[in-house]
């Protein structure tokens, strides 16, 4: 009778092309609420107590800058009234770095005054921020399917960088 398409058919080439389309390029710039994400991702098990602190604020902005795609802009919002200036407030291209008296305020209110705010993501796992940003046309997505979305620069001389090729090539001359 009909073909009947299981799931392994269509589905993660689906859930790719959905998350594609969502994530960088298509957004102009992405508004990441910063201890949201430290919470659910970056710390994973961690007493909850950790995230709050300075180095683990500095293991967020680590891996937002060592992403391969800088031509994105970010904006990592953090509650606080931490004063950021200078490298600190830009840590790499197209990363800024914002401390505001509630970060949630400040994301949702960017995206509201935006005239173009369908251009704006906003990464989040918070019902009340997500749903007010969609409403008001941004693009949405947790900090898991963010992060996986970014994928790491390589550094110089990094072991995946080929440079090891070159000296596993030269080896069998000698």
């Amino acid at each position: 009778m009909g073909h009947h398409m299981t799931s392994d058919e269509h589905e993660p080439s689906h859930e790719s092309a959905r998350l594609a389309d969502d994530l960088p390029p298509k957004a102009e710039v992405w508004l990441v609420d910063g201890y949201n994400v430290l919470h659910a991702i970056v710390l994973g098990g961690e007493p909850r107590g950790r995230f709050w602190q300075r180095d683990s604020r500095a293991r967020l902005i680590e891996r937002l800058a060592a992403r391969a795609d800088t031509s994105v802009e970010i904006v990592l919002v953090f509650d606080g009234k931490h004063p950021v200036e200078g490298d600190d407030a830009h840590p790499a291209p197209g990363l800024e770095v914002v401390f505001a008296p509630s970060a949630d305020d400040w994301i949702v209110r960017r995206v509201r005054e935006s005239e173009r705010a369908d251009q704006i993501g906003v990464v989040t796992n918070d019902r009340q921020v997500s749903g007010r940003c969609r409403h008001a046309g941004a693009i949405v997505r947790g900090p898991g399917d963010f992060l996986a979305a970014l994928p790491r620069a390589e550094p110089p001389g990094d072991p995946g960088s080929g440079c090891e090729d070159e000296e596993a090539e030269a080896e069998p001359d000698t």
